[in-house]
């Protein structure tokens, strides 16, 4: 009950009028129920564009994260070739460096490829931190597989691609 009380208390102040908001003592239930809040930003188009991007964002960075991140892990499960140590070392290692010491270097990267201001810089900037994490945690997923599913796979005449499918 006491983690979900900030939850409550932000519901119960987003239903309540103003004058009610700050009057003491504070009352966890209001008096009566205002949805005027909940229909003004609603109406606001400049506010459901923003919600709208941030949805467009928040699917196209998660489904290309679950997506690439799943191939690497893959590729880093299944597959042994020179410098796969090397590859999943570096991978964890950029887990470790600091965000915000990544983030000027990548603001660089982000102007130099003129991404700056727009939805696909936001993407990259977003899978730059998101993907990493991806690939560990898929790796250690696919690791559980046993590779006799592969194996019996390559008898059954599928191919690599199909065998991740």
């Amino acid at each position: 009950m006491i983690l979900a009380f900030p939850l409550i208390w932000m519901l119960s102040v987003s239903l309540k009028p103003t004058v009610e908001t700050f009057s003491l003592p504070p009352k966890l239930i209001p008096s009566s129920i205002y949805f005027d809040g909940y229909i003004k930003i609603l109406n606001n188009d400049q506010y459901r564009r923003f919600l709208l991007n941030s949805y467009l964002l928040g699917l196209v960075v998660t489904g290309l994260s679950v997506l690439i991140g799943t191939l690497a892990a893959y590729g880093f499960s299944r597959y042994k070739f020179f410098g796969d140590r090397i590859a999943k070392l570096f991978v964890i290692t950029t887990q470790m460096v600091p965000t915000i010491t990544l983030l000027i270097p990548l603001f660089g990267v982000i102007v130099w490829l003129k991404l700056y201001d727009t939805m696909w810089g936001l993407i990259l900037t977003y899978l730059t931190f998101f993907l990493p994490y991806a690939v560990i945690m898929m790796n250690g997923y696919l690791d559980t597989i046993p590779k006799d599913f592969d194996e019996a796979a390559t008898i059954d005449r599928l191919y690599s691609y199909r065998c991740f499918v």
